[in-house]
């Protein structure tokens, strides 16, 4: 196969968190399981053991940030990150004025040493989500040229003047400024959302890039951007998940596994982070209590999967809240103890949560919102709704789970349409086909 000779070169924010981590390194491990000669670039390595290759941005700074960054304390707690970040405003203080003024940082001087981090040099550049930082988008139109290069939009960021999804504004057409939405990640002080989408629409000009959707309506949106004068190549490629981990089983087991009695109707939610505000956990728990009312005498329990902290006013009668698991083999048995998967968020791309639940054989009841629909067979292996239509939802759950029969029929359907649509292999196939068409245009361009 061509691709044993090609290396590849993927760079992620991180190897661990949502699902653009997951995305990036799941190839990561598929390209070495197939012999090939792939390396993991990310912003910060959670596990030593996974493989990866950590950017050290302040390797490359000045002496005195070099100094003074080795004896500020660990980000441990909310203290110590308090202090963290008062010791680094003091020494870097064009920085925390950006910061101030709203404005994206770019100030990660590492970024242009990573081809250097492999040797040779890669064939092929795969980048991810470039927020979150630890990148400087200002070295992509030099990273583009000299590499092939394809970038996978996991989110709108690189479309927009800071959100990674803007929701009900369409700023991000032409220009940006005055943002309705400044406290949606990634959150500004201050309303810089016009200087950062010139300084975007400025880099991209100089760029050539093979733009990857996880879904067609991020490819969409992408090619009305500011984005569209750098695409070279523009191709869908759905994500895919672990089809060992998340497969059918027995419902009677998973149940036994958590402590659930067999007559209780289970709903599942999963998310990194319930207090995510695209995710909209509210709308889920307005709708639930409405839904629990209308199934009565029937016990409602809904597995909140996803806490990072304490989740305060959670009535524990009906909501069992979950902290965020990276164990996928864990999850699985939560998805597979449910009846039913509901996703209420109020922007997503093509989230790895409902692939999930689809194939460990549970219905998902989705938003009609962003790239979501893409992921299930509306009325077949789920159903959609309008996001933040509290009344909408109460009653499409008790709907679904008053009938045991229909959603046993749409699990079995969800089961054949997600486990060979969804799997790491057919996405990395998908990828190392597009690699290689990648590296031609690259190489006739080069020549």
């Amino acid at each position: 196969m061509a691709g044993n000779a090609m290396r590849i070169t993927q760079v992620a924010p991180s190897d661990s968190g949502g699902g653009a981590q997951r995305v990036a390194l799941d190839l990561h491990h598929e390209y070495i399981r197939r012999g090939l000669d792939a390396s993991h670039i990310v912003g910060r390595c959670i596990h030593p053991d996974s493989g990866c290759i950590e950017l050290d941005n302040d390797a490359y700074r000045g002496p005195l940030t070099r100094l003074v960054v080795r004896r500020l304390p660990p980000p441990e707690d909310g203290l110590r990150l308090t202090m963290r970040q008062a010791g680094r405003s003091l020494i870097e203080p064009g920085r925390a004025l950006a910061h101030a003024l709203g404005w994206d940082d770019y100030d990660y001087p590492a970024t242009r040493r990573i081809p250097s981090l492999v040797s040779p040099g890669p064939d092929v550049l795969h980048l991810h989500n470039l927020h979150g930082g630890f990148f400087d988008l200002r070295a992509l139109p030099a990273l583009s040229r000299r590499y092939c290069t394809v970038v996978t939009l996991h989110d709108t960021w690189l479309l927009s003047g800071h959100c990674a999804y803007s929701l009900d504004c369409d700023s991000w057409l032409t220009g940006c400024g005055n943002c309705p939405h400044p406290k949606v990640p990634a959150q500004m002080i201050n309303d810089g959302s016009a200087h950062n989408w010139r300084r975007k629409r400025d880099i991209y000009r100089r760029c050539r890039l093979h733009v990857v959707g996880c879904s067609q309506w991020v490819l969409d949106l992408a090619q009305r951007s500011i984005l569209a004068p750098a695409i070279v190549s523009a191709t869908v490629i759905n994500n895919g998940i672990d089809q060992d981990a998340f497969r059918p089983g027995a419902k009677s087991m998973a149940r036994e596994a958590l402590g659930i009695p067999s007559n209780v109707r289970v709903v599942a939610f999963a998310a990194n982070g319930l207090e995510n505000p695209f995710k909209d956990f509210a709308t889920l728990l307005q709708a639930l209590a409405g839904a629990a009312n209308a199934l009565l005498p029937q016990p409602v329990l809904l597995l909140a999967i996803g806490a990072h902290a304490a989740v305060p006013g959670i009535d524990p009668r009906l909501v069992r809240v979950v902290p965020f698991m990276e164990d996928t083999r864990e999850l699985a048995v939560h998805l597979r103890a449910s009846d039913l998967f509901v996703l209420a968020t109020r922007a997503d791309n093509f989230p790895l949560t409902v692939l999930e639940a689809q194939s460990c054989g549970v219905p998902a009841l989705v938003t009609d919102v962003g790239g979501v629909p893409e992921t299930i067979d509306d009325g077949v292996t789920g159903r959609l709704y309008p996001p933040g239509d509290v009344t909408t939802l109460a009653r499409a759950i008790a709907e679904m789970l008053a009938d045991p029969a229909r959603l046993e029929e749409m699990g079995r359907a969800a089961i054949a349409r997600a486990r060979p649509r969804f799997s790491v292999p057919r996405m990395a196939d998908d990828y190392l086909a597009l690699y290689e068409h990648a590296r031609a245009e690259f190489a006739s361009r080069s020549a």
